[in-house]
């Protein structure tokens, strides 16, 4: 005569054992799957997720980690996706539109970005947050760093011309970067 156990450990609830039932395996002991299902049945799915908040959104969490190991690409482009329109109002065909019209390279310096994880950074008017264009990390760093104020950057020309002789050899005078007129080379 074979054995059959009648427990099938505690209860995650009150930790009574677990009596076997039925073939499914349970968690929980019947008086506590008995008021369990009462709960669920009263509480609405958003009332009951607000009352057991910490374990949803552990469990949650638990199953977007595991979503993300499953599939790393397709979590980094949501997550760049998300990133864009949250940030800067625009979807991801609209950033691409962009780097195929600047041909791959900053609109600034007009070299390919090698650092920033290969991503041009999207450049944007702080104070109406319109899009401009795309730059690399140091273009974009540099015009951060002077708060995107056109006499400063004059200023720091002013500058270079002044003290690097290399500087002026390269670039001759600068007339060319008055901040009053609007023209360029």
């Amino acid at each position: 005569m074979r054995h059959i156990p009648l427990t099938q450990g505690k209860c995650i609830d009150c930790g009574n054992p677990v009596l076997k039932v039925s073939q499914k395996p349970s968690k929980r002991c019947s008086g506590c799957l008995l008021i369990r299902k009462k709960e669920l049945s009263k509480l609405s799915k958003a009332r009951y997720r607000n009352a057991h908040r910490e374990r949803v959104l552990a469990s949650s969490r638990e199953c977007m980690r595991k979503a993300r190991l499953r599939n790393p690409t397709q979590a980094h482009i949501k997550d760049r996706a998300l990133s864009l329109k949250k940030n800067y109002g625009i979807t991801i065909e609209t950033y691409e539109k962009m780097f195929m019209s600047q041909k791959e390279v900053c609109a600034v310096c007009e070299k390919p970005e090698t650092s920033h994880k290969g991503y041009l950074c999207v450049d944007h008017n702080h104070n109406t947050g319109q899009v401009r264009s795309l730059l690399c990390h140091n273009c974009n760093r540099a015009l951060g760093s002077v708060g995107e104020n056109v006499k400063i950057l004059y200023k720091l020309i002013k500058y270079l011309r002044t003290y690097d002789k290399k500087a002026k050899e390269l670039f001759g005078d600068f007339a060319y970067l008055n901040p009053e007129s609007e023209s360029e080379e």
